[in-house]
């Protein structure tokens, strides 16, 4: 809905040793809770605010993976809204080689 990122810190002179290191990057994110498709006056608007968030300069650049369809030896999990189990997907434990 709304951010600001910056690229770097800002520095405070406050007559230390050394100064203060402040950020102003933020993201405001809106989500919409639905309990009821069908009704809209059950919804409910969401609000998240993340502040004060490490500046760009401050993330390494680094090499970006994806996992695959076959998964590459990451264990994918099956979910259920009502148990907790979290198995892990039968497909995943066929494909693997002892």
């Amino acid at each position: 809905m709304a951010w600001r990122l910056n690229r770097d810190y800002a520095n405070i002179d406050c007559r230390q040793e050394r100064p203060l290191r402040q950020s102003a990057t933020f993201a405001l994110i809106r989500s919409v809770y639905k309990p009821d498709e069908q009704d809209e006056s059950s919804w409910l608007k969401l609000y998240q605010l993340y502040m004060h968030m490490a500046p760009l300069s401050e993330y390494p650049k680094r090499p970006l993976y994806r996992v695959t369809q076959k998964g590459h030896g990451v264990q994918m999990r099956k979910h259920s809204r009502h148990e907790d189990s979290r198995e892990i997907v039968p497909g995943v434990l066929a494909n693997k080689t002892p």
